[in-house]
């Protein structure tokens, strides 16, 4: 039986025909695509803060994760060990702390800026906000080693924090309004009123705009390239694979 043509005859329910971002147009992965397993090394060369040991135990945290989902939390792991720490008005400790776009002012107009580099971390880390299990994983682990956690504000940036200060940035006025102002000037929001940008390179945003954004400065924008380069770099050579069946999750 064709399950497909079967629910195409039923009023109400239609195909939604889309590409799969995962893979391009000859099957090879995209930046989008899954780990594999010669990915470690060069995901070390780059992101070294933890042993061999711990980057395998912190892979292990993640079931049929995208490359692009592991890179986040280390980019910002390697960030707190350089001591490349956000500067936010009105936050007085350290802390690396990533929007997933620009939200800034111009001639009192909220504007939303998305940059090539910063929509593939905001895609990625959405993903890994809803694997709970994983999240809590990796923050007891980090917690254990470093004494860090990463921390989510809204769908509007990731960050990480020492878990000594978790508490102050949750009660901070920039963490309650952060979280309010990104839901309130969301996409959709600013998308009907005009004032939504993408921008190929976040090298193309004006400086002017990134100086009264509270929260983007230069170490954002070198974490941005980072996290972006190391991603587009791994996922040079060509891999061709095939998405697993999952019937055993559904005990067919």
């Amino acid at each position: 039986m064709c399950i497909s043509c079967e629910l195409e005859k039923i009023e109400g329910i239609n195909t939604i025909g889309t590409s799969n971002p995962a893979i391009d147009d000859t099957g090879h992965r995209t930046i989008w695509g899954p780990y594999v397993e010669r990915d470690f090394e060069k995901i070390y060369s780059k992101y070294n803060t933890l042993s061999r040991k711990q980057l395998r135990k912190y892979i292990s945290f993640f079931f049929e994760p995208r490359l692009s989902e592991i890179l986040g939390p280390l980019e910002l792991l390697q960030r707190m060990s350089e001591k490349s720490f956000s500067k936010i008005r009105g936050i007085t400790f350290d802390l690396a702390y990533n929007p997933l776009s620009i939200l800034t002012m111009k001639d009192n107009k909220i504007i939303r800026i998305k940059t090539q580099e910063s929509e593939v971390l905001h895609k990625s880390m959405e993903k890994l906000a809803l694997r709970w299990k994983t999240l809590q994983e990796i923050n007891i682990f980090f917690d254990r080693i470093f004494g860090v956690q990463i921390i989510f504000a809204c769908s509007c940036g990731v960050g990480m924090v020492y878990s000594k200060n978790m508490k102050e940035l949750l009660e901070s006025e920039y963490y309650c309004q952060r979280e309010g102002y990104g839901r309130m000037f969301d996409s959709d929001v600013l998308g009907k009123q005009g004032n939504l940008f993408f921008a190929e390179s976040i090298d193309l945003v004006p400086k002017e705009l990134l100086t009264i954004s509270r929260d983007v400065g230069t170490e954002e924008v070198s974490s941005y390239h980072r996290y972006f380069n190391t991603l587009k770099k791994i996922t040079e050579e060509p891999i061709v694979f095939e998405f697993k069946n999952p019937s055993h999750f559904f005990n067919i």
